[in-house]
């Protein structure tokens, strides 16, 4: 296993989150590299369940906020920022 392994790390997240559904953390990781890929929608509903599986983190909402600023959606970009403070 190389070190920045996306691939190897994307299918280790998707088992992660299969195996645990409400595993907060692993589907924050997972939007991020959604997001990495051009996937924004689905970088979005991953960070919706990685705010629903960690609601005391804040790196979900500060995900959420930066993927809603590159979106244009500056209104929930200003919301999802209060939200990780």
């Amino acid at each position: 296993v190389g070190v920045g392994d996306l691939g190897l790390a994307y299918q280790c997240l998707k088992v992660a989150v299969t195996l645990e559904p409400g595993h907060g953390e692993a589907w924050n990781n997972l939007a991020v590299l959604e997001a990495r890929k051009g996937n924004l929608a689905e970088a979005a509903s991953d960070l919706g369940a990685a705010r629903a599986g960690a609601s005391c983190a804040f790196e979900p909402c500060f995900n959420a906020a930066l993927l809603a600023y590159k979106r244009g959606d500056l209104r929930t970009a200003s919301e999802m920022a209060t939200a990780a403070k």
